[in-house]
């Protein structure tokens, strides 16, 4: 496989790298300066919910907060019983509602995008490591420093889902086959 040719015959065609993936509108420059990562404030102590959405039309990624888990309450609007993880697959227009527990020491916290490898079908970005930063903010907590903890990547699910079979709606709904009219 050449990844610099993403059109293998017999294969699934891969989109074209993006040049960047952005976190609130924003992230640093994959190519030089510019930019700036997203900060995302925490209060020590609290559970935090968050609404995740990959509005991509071509890219597939992961998503984790180093040393945090996420409790799965929302899948693309429907409420589920929540379901804890380390990290979340979002698939192309995909949306979680997540909850998020800020019960680390103050500081600062990697929210990180794993991309599949570069020949994935799946997508992949100029910017290898495209993050954000949770931040605990308590008192006079100022400090901006970047993360130290890099986190570890998720392992790569192939532009799969490993959670889809555990997802079970609060509510069930069915519909008889028979209600349909072509």
């Amino acid at each position: 496989e050449d990844p610099n040719n993403p059109f293998i015959a017999g294969q699934p065609g891969a989109p074209p790298t993006s040049d960047n993936v952005l976190i609130n509108g924003t992230n640093i420059n994959p190519n030089g300066t510019g930019g700036h990562y997203a900060v995302v404030p925490f209060t020590p102590g609290k559970t935090h919910r968050l609404r995740l959405i990959n509005p991509s039309v071509e890219n597939t990624f992961s998503v984790s907060l180093v040393g945090h888990t996420f409790t799965i309450i929302e899948v693309d609007f429907v409420p589920i019983k929540p379901l804890k993880v380390s990290s979340l697959y979002l698939a192309i227009g995909q949306r979680y509602d997540v909850l998020i527990t800020a019960d680390q020491p103050v500081g600062n916290y990697w929210f990180n995008v794993t991309l599949p490898d570069n020949t994935s079908p799946c997508g992949t970005s100029h910017n290898s490591h495209p993050a954000a930063i949770v931040s605990y903010k308590s008192g006079k907590y100022t400090n901006n420093s970047l993360p130290t903890d890099p986190g570890t990547a998720p392992a790569d699910t192939h532009c799969a889902d490993p959670w889809v079979k555990s997802y079970e709606p609060i509510v069930k709904r069915t519909a008889d086959v028979s209600s349909f009219h072509p």
